[in-house]
């Protein structure tokens, strides 16, 4: 069930006059709208900005906050959006590779017909009929492609969706209905009147008694041969982009799975509290404190402790506030960076184990009769005072309310909370000391955690019954974030070897026709008292040479192809000289075992049946 509310009058109910002022400190509320026409996004965050500054203004409040204006696709989507634009990208790459490497195996069937199709235009067929003969036979071959693609998709589909990452829209309903059969159908019928070209080209050219006069058949022509080594180099090319991205998708998801996250996700639970009805500030407070003395107590529990945020849950979503350091007059301000402002408890950084590099953790001393305090990443240590020591220093966090200066006791090691992307300008208080409430716990147990999910519940419903409690585990949670970068390895993975497969078997059959064609002039070099390894080498330079024109024009698809995927890389540049290496390489020994079985062929020809061929 889903219902909609008034905001301002749902707050006006909710929320006490006293503290319904200061609500006006939070620089944090996320809106839908709809563009203006002629409006772009960049104009719309430049006039919002305005207006959040204008109202700071009136309000006397000194926060100078921005505004982050997206699509909508972009947010649903999150880091699933460049995966799923490169994946159709790769679609089209290997449409493309499979066009040419039928468009290739067409053209070597139309050769070998040239003298049956010289026959029948000699006894008076019109060139329009063989061009129909050509064109559907490409159309019969194509439907008999789709139908058995249709039938590979049903089988894959489950596979696919499995592996795609959670809470994509739409993903976990998805089918083969009869839109997506229609398209492929059509997307079929396209793709085979395109290879149909390089065939029609052929049959075009052929004249009505060149071919009867050849005793040893279709010998090709220059411009034949140049076509030939054109379908090689565009093989050869779309296969160097697709090897190289997909070795980017596999370095990024390696750097990933071996980064320091700043917390330890084995044998951790991250459990969700919902909050209470009749809940207010010191309610709140007594509820994270006796919850996390319980839970600390039981038998398998190494560690627990609460934050206002659970980890890797909501992606860049959090609360921003802007700082200002002791001795910073409010227009130097100006220019600090926001940072992340997290509540949490003191047994939040054990059972998250982020390391602790200077000062002390917060203890149950740090109440609200204390003086406030708090704790700051190491980046934003090295932000807020560079070259010097935090601990000791003074700040101010602007949320509304007096905004007391805050003391830093502890720094700790910079952590990835939000996204796996990067680190934030972490800023923690106690709970004790705030208002906020800390739904998110983490527990830390001594062997499986989810055995203890019955006791976690227990423990926490003692001490409020009327609260829901969810459980699932950090490593979860952490494999969830890494789905995207995994999806995009896996799908790229099985479309380079699809790719490279493809090339092997282009490449391989068109050189082989090739050395065919020529097996008579071979013959004759032999003849005349060339090597066989001689004749080898001039096949495997001529194969270097079309190889390395692909691998010229593969470079700047790949490179195009890793900006596309950049919002998918982690730690790689989309022109990486390590993948590029590797993807040459791996496709140089793929040519080279492509082309070693026609080489051997050139270097046995017979020279006698050459000679006798010829005379």
């Amino acid at each position: 069930m889903r219902w909609w509310e008034p905001l301002v009058p749902y707050l006006q109910s909710t929320v006490a006059p006293a503290s319904l002022e200061q609500l006006r400190g939070i620089a944090f509320l996320y809106m839908v709208a709809r563009l203006a026409p002629g409006r772009t996004i960049e104009s719309a965050r430049q006039d919002t900005t305005s207006l959040i500054r204008a109202l700071h203004e009136r309000y006397e409040r000194r926060l100078f906050g921005q505004a982050v204006v997206s699509p909508l696709t972009d947010h649903v989507l999150g880091a699933t959006r460049p995966a799923l634009v490169f994946v159709a990208v790769a679609i089209c790459l290997v449409v493309a590779l499979a066009c040419a490497n039928v468009a290739g195996l067409l053209l070597v069937r139309v050769s070998a017909r040239a003298r049956e199709l010289s026959i029948r235009q000699a006894l008076g067929a019109p060139r329009a009929r063989l061009m129909n003969l050509v064109i559907g036979e490409c159309v019969l071959l194509g439907g008999a492609a789709a139908a058995g693609a249709a039938i590979v998709a049903r089988w894959t589909l489950r596979t696919l969706v499995a592996a795609m990452p959670a809470g994509l829209p739409g993903v976990r309903g998805a089918s083969i209905d009869r839109r997506a059969l229609a398209i492929g159908f059509a997307a079929t019928l396209l793709c085979a009147i395109a290879v149909s070209l390089a065939p029609l080209a052929a049959v075009v050219r052929l004249s009505r008694g060149n071919e009867l006069q050849r005793r040893a058949g279709f010998s090709g022509n220059r411009a034949q041969t140049h076509g030939r080594q054109t379908l090689i180099a565009a093989e050869v090319a779309l296969t160097v982009a697709l090897l190289v991205n997909a070795a980017l998708a596999v370095r990024s998801f390696v750097n990933l799975q071996t980064m320091d996250l700043g917390f330890t996700p084995a044998r951790a639970l991250v459990v969700r509290t919902s909050a209470s009805e009749a809940e207010g500030p010191l309610r709140r407070r007594l509820f994270a404190q006796t919850v996390e003395q319980r839970l600390s107590r039981l038998p398998g529990v190494v560690a627990a402790g609460a934050a206002s945020q659970s980890p890797l849950e909501l992606g860049p979503i959090g609360e921003d506030l802007f700082v200002q350091r002791e001795g910073q007059m409010p227009a130097e301000a100006r220019h600090n960076p926001f940072v992340s402002y997290v509540v949490a408890t003191p047994g939040y950084f054990a059972a998250m184990r982020i390391r602790l590099l200077a000062g002390r953790a917060f203890t149950s001393h740090d109440d609200a009769s204390s003086p406030p305090v708090a704790m700051v990443s190491a980046s934003t240590a090295s932000r807020l005072w560079p070259g010097s020591q935090a601990v000791g220093r003074r700040m101010r966090l602007f949320r509304g309310g007096g905004n007391p200066w805050i003391t830093v006791v502890g720094v700790v090691a910079n952590t990835r909370t939000r996204q796996l992307r990067e680190t934030l300008l972490d800023v923690y208080v106690p709970a004790s000391q705030t208002d906020t409430g800390v739904p998110a716990w983490i527990v830390r147990t001594t062997d499986d955690p989810l055995r203890e999910g019955a006791a976690i519940r227990a423990a926490i419903r003692q001490v409020d019954p009327t609260r829901a409690v969810d459980i699932s585990t950090l490593e979860r949670r952490v494999e969830d974030a890494m789905r995207p970068w995994r999806f995009a390895t896996l799908v790229l993975g099985a479309f380079a070897a699809l790719a490279l497969a493809l090339a092997v078997t282009g490449v391989h059959g068109l050189l082989a026709y090739s050395v065919l064609l020529q097996q008579k002039e071979f013959g004759i070099r032999v003849a005349l008292g060339a090597a066989p390894r001689r004749i080898a080498a001039i096949v495997a330079r001529r194969v270097a040479l079309v190889t390395m024109a692909g691998i010229v024009a593969g470079v700047p698809l790949a490179f195009a192809g890793g900006r596309a995927m950049t919002g998918l890389l982690f730690g790689v540049t989309p022109l990486d000289v390590t993948s590029l290496a590797a993807a040459v390489i791996m496709l140089g020994a793929a040519v080279a075992v492509a082309a070693a079985a026609p080489a051997h062929r050139a270097a046995s020809a017979d020279p006698i049946v050459a000679l006798r061929e010829t005379l």
